[in-house]
């Protein structure tokens, strides 16, 4: 299948979807042809997501240049893979029962040793307070758990609304509301702080900036803002249930 092809499978909207998502789809197509040539199910691509965050998490935290951005690479390789599973599974129409579940489970695995991978590679940087790094990164860690299942338990929800009323309650939201919605989903989306991070450290280390910490400090201020509001309608849903 050729790369245009490829891209016609790919569900993503520059306007309403995350930051990273469309960059890494630009990638995804060639991951995806070399799975589909080697008859390799979505779920062992996601196995291979697993795999590729570990090894990015690990090398990031080690402290020498070379190993760091090679770390980058594979942070970078992880989510596009994320991207990936989800083309084999549309074109090959394998949805597996457990698929999102599995999905899920691979980033309950790789978002805390990415956060460790950060905190080590801050520390030996020898460039960032590290008391507020660790307070940042400890409270980036429990929002974006609290995130997670917050998301899991929407996409559980949409499960069991019928596809008529699903359609029914779709909308054509105004360019104007689409794009303060991207700009939410960015600065909410894990992935995306974790796929910026090696960008913003890499300028401290040959700068001597604190981007990367700031870069921290956003993340979690606006995660605090708005997974409050994310809870007060999982309470409603709950309630009406």
């Amino acid at each position: 299948m050729k790369y245009k092809e490829i891209r016609k499978y790919q569900t993503t909207s520059l306007m309403t979807e995350f930051l990273i998502c469309p960059y890494c789809q630009i990638f995804s197509p060639f991951f995806t042809k070399y799975f589909l040539k080697n008859n390799i199910i979505p779920n062992i691509a996601t196995v291979y997501m697993i795999i590729s965050g570990i090894i990015g998490a690990v090398l990031f935290a080690i402290p020498t240049v070379f190993t760091q951005i090679l770390g980058a690479i594979f942070i970078h390789i992880w989510f596009i893979i994320d991207c990936s599973d989800g083309e084999v599974a549309r074109i090959t129409q394998r949805f597996s029962t457990f698929g999102k579940e599995i999905d899920y489970t691979a980033h309950v695995i790789n978002h805390p040793l990415f956060n460790l991978g950060i905190l080590s590679a801050m520390y030996f940087s020898g460039n960032y307070n590290m008391i507020w790094v660790f307070i940042g990164i400890f409270l980036l860690s429990i929002l974006d758990t609290i995130s997670r299942h917050l998301c899991s338990f929407y996409d559980i929800q949409n499960l069991k609304i019928p596809n008529k009323q699903s359609e029914e309650s779709g909308n054509i939201y105004p360019k104007s509301v689409q794009i303060k919605t991207f700009i939410l989903n960015s600065l909410l989306f894990y992935p995306n702080f974790v796929l910026l991070f090696p960008i913003f450290f890499f300028i401290d280390m040959g700068c001597g900036t604190t981007l990367a910490f700031w870069l921290i400090i956003i993340y979690v201020l606006i995660n605090l803002l708005f997974i409050p509001k994310q809870m007060y309608g999982w309470v409603k849903t709950i309630v009406k249930a």
